[in-house]
């Protein structure tokens, strides 16, 4: 064989080595390109206009912006425009009223001893637009079930319902929504909200000229458990399968040839709260480009959306003091009228006028049975606590008679009213005694008010309106002691603003109190790393160590959890 024909032999080797390959390659793409034809027609939709991915805003600025934008090209041309006239807004209010909107803040500020908190501009801001968006998107679409139905993606709007688990106590109703609705709002999702859950049935409508409730019985949520999905939704477990398959074929990706991977995503829970990938860039950038998400739980999670790093600058511009909580229940979970009827008249009756008021919430987690093997111990330590840290007058044994002459015959003596949120009569009984039989040092007079002993937790619509009545009323408080791990305590801490005392119930404890360290509750049971698969940068690192203003909880209240540090204090 002549050198020409060796070279010609193993041109056409190479060509068919060549050939063979690139076919291997191609046959790679066209499978890989089937398994995504194959999810597109299971969903029997690819989304569109709607679900385009669009980075994450770098700036509070920018996510105003977003909406704004947004929010103008639906309205324009129609005749529920960007903005409200006057008579429309008069007869939403009309039909929606709501008096805590303009009378409760007002209150925090007339504590005499509480700070309170500043305004916050770039908030207000937002609010107002998020509101524009939410009404324009509503309008637009008119019907959710019909749109969902019909995996409908005709609007750039997106939506979010936010649920919460069955059989949840108000706290924990309160603060899981309270984090739907900043993760809302972040993302651009229109927030819809069971009524099953009965928060939308105790609170005011929150945006002008829409409205948040969604009827579950018609509306096709997923299964409470998330065992299967109904054929609508595709829950996260198979959402987390389709982004690693995504990456795996293009690991380089910037996010957006992630794809459309769903219409509707279930997020999947893990100790009530989403699981630990819900909470990474790349996992974010796929959920964006669905149309429709559904969370549901009962555990507070704003710390861990602040350890997102593409929601952080955002965050971090929305929130410089870290006060997000007390921020969004302040602006959104606001009581209806019935709630506030009630605040207004035992505030009236019983707190006004008094020249500082201590809030005491007491849980005795086991019910009965606790409460009797504790009860002389947690009230020991209340009194402990209120008297070294100067929250109740200190006693004493003999009249001062120089006080009592001067009380004769001038103003009446200051007064500290104490208001007891407890299912138990205990601390009542025992400050009662207190307060009754001795004067105090300072001439300072001591009135308790109670006003439920049910000794049950109830679940009902009025169990959770005379809750939220008293989370209230301990929130209009200058200083506030709670019980560890509590819910309903936090929340009224969030309200108010204000940095708790922890009561000690722990038995072998020498301590009768801890000050919490912040303003924010605990994110309780939240998993201390990142667990993000495709995002190496922190992948395996405790968030702690990337964000350092999130620090674990006190052990008294919860050594399983995460909490943001604020910079105000009360």
């Amino acid at each position: 064989m002549d050198k020409v024909q060796v070279r010609s032999l193993s041109a056409i080797c190479v060509t068919i080595v060549a050939l063979v390959m690139l076919a291997f390659y191609n046959w790679t793409v066209i499978q890989d390109q089937i398994f995504y034809t194959v999810v597109s027609l299971q969903e029997t939709h690819q989304p569109g206009s709607g679900a385009r991915y669009v980075e994450q805003p770098k700036t509070a600025q920018e996510l105003i912006q977003r909406l704004r934008n947004t929010t103008r090209s639906i309205g324009l041309g129609t005749t529920y425009g960007m903005n409200m006239s006057a008579t429309e807004l008069e007869d939403w209010q009309a039909a929606n009223p709501c008096l805590s909107r303009s009378e409760l803040i007002p209150m925090y500020a007339e504590r005499k001893v509480a700070k309170s908190l500043p305004p916050n501009p770039v908030w207000d801001e937002l609010f107002a637009e998020y509101s524009r968006y939410h009404r324009v998107c509503t309008k637009s679409i008119r019907d959710p079930k019909g749109y969902f139905v019909k995996k409908d993606d005709s609007s750039p709007c997106k939506f979010l319902v936010a649920d919460v688990a069955f059989g949840t106590g108000l706290g924990n109703k309160m603060f899981t929504l309270a984090s739907g609705i900043l993760y809302a709002i972040m993302t651009q999702r229109v927030l819809l909200v069971p009524t099953t859950n009965l928060v939308p049935e105790f609170t005011c409508e929150p945006f002008p000229g829409s409205s948040w409730r969604l009827d579950p019985e018609t509306f096709p949520t997923p299964p409470e458990q998330f065992v299967t999905g109904d054929g609508s939704w595709i829950l996260d477990a198979e959402f987390s399968d389709r982004v690693d398959r995504a990456m795996k074929r293009e690991p380089k990706v910037n996010g957006t040839s992630l794809g459309p991977l769903a219409y509707a995503v279930g997020v999947t829970r893990h100790e009530w709260q989403p699981k630990g990938r819900f909470y990474c860039d790349t996992e974010q950038r796929a959920y964006s480009q669905s149309i429709w998400m559904y969370t549901s739980g009962c555990i507070y999670t704003i710390p861990k959306l602040f350890a997102i790093p593409s929601f952080r600058p955002v965050l971090e511009g929305l929130f410089p003091d870290r006060m997000a909580m007390t921020r969004v229940v302040r602006s959104l979970l606001l009581p209806d009228n019935t709630v506030w009827d009630r605040v207004r008249r035992i505030h009236h009756v019983y707190l006004s006028g008094a020249d500082r008021q201590l809030g005491l919430q007491v849980r005795y987690r086991d019910g009965r049975e606790m409460y009797n093997k504790m009860n002389d111990v947690v009230n020991k330590r209340i009194t402990d606590c209120a008297l070294e840290n100067g929250l109740l007058p200190r006693l004493t044994s003999e009249l001062n008679s120089k006080l009592l002459a001067a009380t004769n015959t001038s103003a009446p003596n200051p007064v500290v009213k104490v208001f007891i949120a407890s299912l138990f009569p205990g601390v009542h009984e025992s400050l009662s005694k207190l307060y009754v039989l001795k004067p105090t040092v300072s001439g300072e007079d001591v009135g308790l008010v109670q006003i439920t002993q049910d000794e049950t937790q109830e679940f009902s619509l009025e169990a959770d309106r005379q809750a939220f009545t008293e989370v209230i009323l301990l929130s209009l408080s200058d200083h506030l002691m709670v019980t560890p791990m509590s819910t309903f305590g936090g929340l009224a801490q969030s309200f108010g603003a204000l940095t708790p005392w922890f009561i000690d119930y722990r038995s072998e404890s020498s301590t009768s109190c801890e000050r919490s360290p912040t303003v924010e509750v605990c994110n309780q049971f939240s998993i201390k790393e990142y667990s993000c698969p495709h995002d190496s940068d922190v992948n395996g690192q405790r968030i702690d160590q990337v964000v350092d203003y999130i620090k674990d909880c006190p052990v008294i209240d919860h050594d399983l959890g995460i909490q943001l540090i604020t910079d105000f204090e009360s």
